[in-house]
């Protein structure tokens, strides 16, 4: 078979790049090692329950809410509102992440003294910036005290990246804010910081990406009414005759023209000859396909590291869950002794997602500082998260029900130190061979809407 533009892997990355040569009307193959689409998106149904095994929602980013109207899922979008609380479990019980300055001095999150550090560290009096890379830890602490690194910075960091502050780079996790902090008017820091970013982009107009997207405001979180699998699926059947499923590459050879592909299918071995190759699989993934045309960079991509995760979806009716508050759900400082990473209140935010009179929680347990999860039994997952629900939440864990649990044995990748020199060797490498497109969530964020925006930059030079 002989094709233009060839897409392998049809996560998220992938159906993004696609979609762009679909609508710029290119010729193109997408092929999917799995029989489903959407990668970590996984929404699943059983009867009246519906939940997310992967990602559980989206920050509404124009790249994410451009795809949704192209889609045409535009009126299916739900939105939680901003003001609802989230917590974090700290000295034995839930407090609520202050939302503004008089909920910081009256927080029990921060000692007085520590509270001091915060507001000290925000106005810019800090150490200067140290020659070694930071960690997440190192940075936050340097700005704004350790009690902020390690009972709010670490489980955020936890609950979105299942990663190790002490491991993580700041200048990639937190790239955004690492930037801001060096550029104060007078004194370097966040808020320095933020006050000359203001200034400077006022006069910017920024550009619309599909005026029929969804008019959301920036912060809320959202998901659609059947699940984020929803987008994938709607996306896919567009496609049509351009999708193959059950597609496992195996190798690739460079030609003269391009690239030929090798797939494992239900009917045997296929070869695919493309101009463009565009890879959207996992580093680890990418790495054993282009051992075959002598890629300089394999060792950099083998070196981004994939933790196991487990997912647990529980629920418990509301008279048992009547302790359980409403809110985002809440996160867990590793020092407070509590295994799993985090739970989402599931159907406080979302409607439609269990039978009425039912709590749902949607909990994670596992990823850097837990590597071991793997080891162990469904079993014996699902009733770590059911006692840890039960501690942190007050409600009877004998009372629970398991609706679901899945194991990623590779789960999101690791932004850690030196992550930044292993993307730009990834990417040098990558020049040396035209047509050769590599995306993904371990390149500039791990959320949807990163993936997408990742994507849709990265192949502008074949549209």
């Amino acid at each position: 078979m002989q094709i233009d533009n060839l897409v392998v892997g049809a996560g998220i990355s992938g159906i993004s790049a696609a979609w762009e040569l679909q609508k710029a009307g290119k010729e193109y193959l997408i092929c999917e090692a799995s029989k489903k689409v959407g990668g970590c998106i996984a929404t699943n149904r059983n009867g009246e329950f519906l939940w997310e095994e992967g990602p559980s929602s989206f920050l509404p980013k124009d790249e994410i809410l451009s795809l949704i109207s192209d889609a045409k899922l535009t009126d299916d979008v739900i939105c939680v509102e901003r003001k609802l609380p989230r917590f974090i479990f700290y000295n034995n019980k839930l407090n609520a992440v202050p939302a503004s300055v008089l909920e910081f001095l009256t927080s029990d999150l921060l000692s007085f003294k520590g509270k001091l550090r915060l507001f000290i560290g925000l106005l810019g009096f800090i150490k200067p910036l140290p020659k070694h890379e930071e960690s997440v830890r190192e940075f936050f602490t340097r700005h704004l005290g350790y009690e902020v690194a390690e009972r709010l910075v670490e489980p955020f960091v936890s609950g979105v990246y299942a990663g190790d502050i002490d491991c993580l780079t700041s200048r990639a996790v937190f790239a955004k804010v690492f930037k801001i902090a060096g550029k104060g008017i007078l004194l370097p820091g966040i808020i320095p910081g933020l006050i000359k970013s203001k200034f400077s982009r006022h006069n910017k107009s920024k550009k619309i990406l599909n005026p029929n997207m969804p008019k959301i405001k920036r912060g809320k979180l959202c998901n659609l009414t059947n699940g984020l699998d929803s987008l994938p699926k709607a996306l896919i059947k567009v496609m049509g005759n351009n999708v193959r499923l059950n597609w496992q590459a195996i190798a690739i050879k460079k030609t003269q023209e391009g690239f030929v592909t090798t797939f494992k299918t239900e009917d045997g071995l296929t070869e695919v000859s493309s101009k463009n190759l565009i890879l959207a699989l996992p580093a680890y993934i990418t790495a054993n396909l282009l051992q075959g045309i002598d890629f300089e960079a394999i060792d950099n991509l083998n070196q981004i590291k994939y933790p196991p995760m487990a997912s647990v979806i529980t629920c418990w009716d509301q008279i048992s869950a009547k302790n359980a508050p409403i809110g985002f759900g809440f996160l867990t400082p590793r020092s407070e002794g509590i295994r799993s990473l985090g739970t989402v209140f599931t159907s406080a935010l979302f409607a439609g997602r269990c039978p009425s009179g039912y709590r749902l929680f949607t909990s994670f347990m596992g990823g850097a500082t837990d590597s071991q999860v793997d080891k162990l039994s469904a079993n014996d997952v699902a009733q770590q998260v059911i006692d840890d629900i039960a501690k942190c939440v007050d409600i009877p864990a004998q009372e629970a029900q398991v609706v679901a649990s899945k194991l990623w044995s590779s789960a999101i990748p690791q932004y850690n130190k030196g992550h930044l020199e292993h993307l730009h060797k990834i990417k040098q490498a990558q020049k040396k061979f035209t047509g050769l497109y590599l995306i993904g969530n371990y390149f500039s964020g791990v959320s949807l809407g990163d993936c997408i925006c990742n994507s849709q930059e990265s192949i502008k030079p074949i549209l």
